[in-house]
């Protein structure tokens, strides 16, 4: 019996060994198939940053900072072009409705003098636009209007017609008082009277009866409506047309330089026949 008691214990110690390296034959197994699932991670190299060559790249280039200088401005320049468009397209819609003023926003910002007064001079479309244009102009010289003043004074000096025009341009359509005095001449062409030749001065003549002064008032008033005449047809003209008489033969005899000079010895005659 004791024989068979050993030889159970000795069998049942080689079951547990054989158990016990069994399963650490499987863990060895189990580690080295993780260890092949897994792939080898890469070496990782350590970071090498060279260093730039300072003295190099700050090396002026004047060329490339010429060129590369002026294109950043020209896109500068059309980008501030562009915001300021649309700044007026903006301010347009707060100030003049849906359609906008007609003027630029910086005529609209303009400060007006302390004391500014509407002039007394206006145009509603139905006369000689020169004329109108003529008399602001001597205005704006005296109150010495700056650009976008003139605009602005300009502005209230229409009536009726001329001011329903002004309100139908498009949105900022005037920049300066060259385009508002341009387009304003050329909308109201149509009744600036016909320039007169010189020819029509030939054909005045004194009147029977008609005095000297008289006379070359009608003559002088004539020569406004012809602005091409020359002085010397101006002179020529006057002459043609006076009646025989002391002043005609004198002319005849020692002709004017200048038509100043022909009406200043007119001026004598006419102060001789209104004595007589």
């Amino acid at each position: 019996p004791e024989q068979t008691l050993v030889r159970s214990r000795v069998k049942e110690q080689t079951v547990t060994m054989t158990r016990d390296e069994m399963q650490r034959m499987i863990a060895e197994a189990v580690a080295a198939q993780l260890r092949q699932a897994q792939p080898e991670q890469p070496r990782v190299e350590p970071l090498r940053i060279e260093q730039p060559n300072i003295e190099a790249n700050n090396r002026p280039s004047l060329t490339r900072g010429r060129i590369g200088g002026q294109k950043r401005d020209e896109t500068l320049e059309q980008l501030l072009a562009q915001v300021r468009d649309l700044q007026d397209r903006v301010e347009g819609i707060k100030t003049g409705g849906s359609r906008g003023h007609p003027f630029s926003q910086h005529i609209l910002d303009a400060d007006l003098p302390q004391g500014f007064r509407d002039l007394n001079i206006s145009y509603d479309g139905s006369t000689d636009t020169s004329r109108h244009m003529k008399s602001f102009e001597n205005m704006s010289v005296l109150h010495r209007y700056n650009d976008p003043l003139q605009c602005r004074a300009f502005l209230t000096t229409l009536r009726g017609s001329a001011q329903d025009w002004f309100h139908q341009l498009p949105a900022r359509a005037i920049k300066d008082f060259e385009e508002f005095s341009s387009s304003f001449l050329n909308q109201f062409a149509s009744v600036r009277p016909q320039e007169k030749s010189y020819l029509t001065l030939m054909g005045i003549q004194q009147k029977e009866g008609e005095s000297l002064r008289d006379y070359v008032a009608r003559y002088t008033r004539a020569c406004v409506e012809v602005p091409r005449a020359s002085e010397e047809i101006k002179a020529v003209g006057l002459t043609r047309g006076l009646l025989p008489g002391l002043y005609r033969n004198s002319l005849a005899k020692r002709p004017g330089r200048t038509f100043d000079e022909v009406l200043e010895r007119c001026a004598k005659y006419m102060n001789v026949e209104e004595a007589e």
